[in-house]
């Protein structure tokens, strides 16, 4: 039990410091992403092109990509740590370094402030899109700001606190299973006409996963807005209370409405993606310009969360397991 959560504490120590980009050809974000288009592409062949057919092609590749995704980690570790405990141990801390993306996402936002500094408004246009996917052709400058300062937000959930919960409780496998049901969540199941039935369970699935998480991020997120100077966490406070049920989704509004407050800026609002109109309503309050600087505030407070978050969720298992079995 001890390893498990000394590896989350290794995987997480080596993102800090190297981070491995998940369009890497052989990350394991990268191959869930592969083998979730494979999947969908002959679930939909072989079912027909109705609700039902979708639901149920939805449903079994829900189970086939999140069942996948913890069972190949789990054997591995298993039949490894038989032959040498230790080599268990550095794969796990791996597998844990996979599914964090603190490193990537600092590293690409930072690129896209010193891209809006230098006035190239193309490329950064460009750079936003790979991060987060969304229509950005026609973005000015501060709706390029907003939408990476959201992006931040949303993936210090998905890339940070939600990986590192369920590595607190299960290891690798665990973490590498919600990020499976996270990857089709964001592939599959937007609310269109297409994908409505077909990525149904994944974003169910998705919702009750992250219940617990996007609670306790945007919480740590408030904590860490007091500690920063430039960013308001009593402000933080009175946002995340005010706005953070304003979107139709159980957990998504949690996170933006922290960073929106700590931040002094108005998040979300409609977007497209692949064309899609997508409705949100608004959460925050603009207070002054939006600069670029607002990208680097906002990556503060995902460090600042993430080392909040790591050392409480690690004391919280170390706690228990002191309790239950060492302490005799």
């Amino acid at each position: 039990m001890l390893s498990s959560l000394y590896a989350c504490l290794l995987g997480f120590l080596l993102d800090f410091v190297i981070g491995i980009d998940p369009r890497r050809k052989f990350h394991p974000i990268k191959m869930t992403g592969r083998l979730i288009t494979v999947l969908e592409g002959s679930f939909r062949k072989r079912f027909p092109d109705t609700n039902q057919g979708k639901l149920i092609g939805g449903l079994l590749m829900t189970c086939s990509v999140s069942l996948s995704a913890f069972l190949i980690p789990y054997l591995l570790l298993v039949l490894l740590f038989k032959v040498s405990p230790l080599a268990a141990f550095l794969l796990e801390s791996i597998l844990c370094c996979f599914v964090f993306s603190l490193k990537a996402l600092k590293t690409k936002t930072v690129k896209i402030v010193e891209l809006l500094k230098g006035k190239r408004l193309e490329e950064s246009r460009k750079s936003l899109s790979r991060i987060d996917g969304m229509d950005t052709g026609d973005l000015s400058q501060e709706e390029i700001i907003k939408a990476t300062v959201e992006t931040v937000a949303e993936n210090t959930v998905d890339g940070i606190v939600a990986p590192m919960f369920f590595m607190i409780i299960g290891g690798a496998p665990f973490a590498l299973f919600f990020k499976a049901v996270n990857i089709m969540n964001s592939m599959v199941a937007y609310k269109n006409e297409t994908s409505v039935n077909f990525g149904r369970y994944a974003a169910k699935l998705d919702d009750i996963l992250k219940y617990y998480p996007a609670r306790i991020a945007a919480n740590l997120m408030i904590l860490a807005a007091y500690i920063w100077k430039g960013t308001d966490g009593k402000n933080a406070k009175r946002i995340y209370i005010r706005d953070r049920l304003k979107h139709a989704g159980r957990n998504s509004a949690y996170t933006k409405a922290a960073f929106a407050g700590a931040l002094r800026m108005e998040l979300a609002g409609d977007f497209y993606y692949s064309g899609i109109r997508i409705k949100k309503e608004l959460i925050g309050e603009n207070e002054g310009e939006i600069t670029p600087e607002k990208i680097l505030q906002a990556n503060k407070l995902m460090y600042t969360t993430a080392a909040i978050s790591i050392m409480l969720l690690g004391l919280i298992k170390f706690g228990i397991i002191y309790f239950l079995f060492l302490n005799k």
